[in-house]
């Protein structure tokens, strides 16, 4: 039962997080388990209130992609989808843990005064090819 694999992501793998961080590398927005992370994070359910998000691009991603943009279209949809409300942030890769630190902060402040956007039907599969289309 997937909602049954969905709640237990939520209540058992994510119960005690606040943050979520969504490493992205060139498949990452391909895969099914990922977009239901994202989506168990953000809900706000009894057990467990939503969880702030933001994306960090991982050297592999620029190494395709470059570092100086990023490809709406070659990250997960979800995440995509809550850069433009502003619920969350994607940055490159640092190896500056406060910098880091920095970004797990505002995040946490974010999921408060921004309403995510968890609205896109979530993945059945894994998918393929070069990049999503809506």
């Amino acid at each position: 039962n997937t909602e049954y694999v969905r709640q237990k992501i939520r209540d058992e793998y994510l119960s005690s997080s606040s943050v979520t961080v969504v490493l992205v590398g060139i498949h990452t927005w391909q895969r099914k388990h990922v977009d239901w992370e994202i989506y168990a994070s953000m809900r706000d359910t009894q057990n467990n209130p939503r969880s702030g998000l933001l994306g960090i691009l991982l050297p592999s991603y620029a190494d395709v992609h470059g570092l100086s943009k990023y490809d709406a279209h070659t990250i997960p949809p979800r995440l995509a989808d809550n850069l433009k409300t502003g619920y969350a942030k994607l940055y490159n890769w640092s190896n500056n843990p406060a910098e880091v630190q920095e970004w797990i902060h505002e995040a946490y402040l974010r999921k408060v005064g921004v309403q995510p956007d968890n609205s896109r039907v979530m993945f059945a599969n894994n998918r393929t090819g070069d990049r999503w289309n809506d």
